[in-house]
């Protein structure tokens, strides 16, 4: 049996909304860690934390943040095409082990558009967007690989 490393994950978001607030699932690996409604706005300078630990053994793990349940009446348009207003969550911060990722959290993940659209049993598509994502406006899965131990994951990647 090998050892474990207690990984303690932070986790910083906020939202842009007019209607109705996104929902968010986060994941570890297809873990559900936590999931509902993200109320707080970007532009009222509200955050919502998410923070857990998790013993994990020596390998690879996925983290996942989901956008789901966006519908084409949270992106209104007008008549010419432009959006009106819409809904997005917003990743602000990512933090392991007491660390913040910063540019990492941007520049090691990808996003993946949802091709099933199912609140029970969501899939995404197997190829990731061309542009890294933080602000989800997509219905889909953003994800970042990292592998314990940690601290010779950011030593690899800082």
């Amino acid at each position: 049996m090998s050892d474990t490393e207690s990984t303690e994950f932070k986790i910083i978001l906020n939202s842009v909304w007019h209607n109705e607030p996104p929902k968010f699932e986060v994941l570890l690996n297809d873990e559900v860690i936590d999931s509902g409604v993200v109320t707080e706005k970007e532009e009222n300078g509200e955050e919502k934390v998410i923070s857990f630990t998790r013993d994990l053994q020596e390998g690879e793990y996925t983290l996942k943040i989901r956008l789901l349940g966006k519908l084409p009446k949270h992106t209104p348009i007008d008549e010419n095409g432009n959006i009106i207003a819409d809904q997005i969550i917003n990743i602000k911060q990512i933090e392991i082990d007491e660390i913040e990722l910063d540019h990492l959290f941007y520049s090691l993940s990808s996003y993946h558009k949802q091709t099933k659209f199912s609140l029970v049993n969501p899939q995404f598509d197997k190829n990731p967007l061309p542009d890294n994502y933080i602000n989800l406006g997509y219905n889909g899965e953003w994800r970042l690989k990292f592998t314990v131990p940690t601290y010779m994951w950011f030593l690899e990647n800082l």
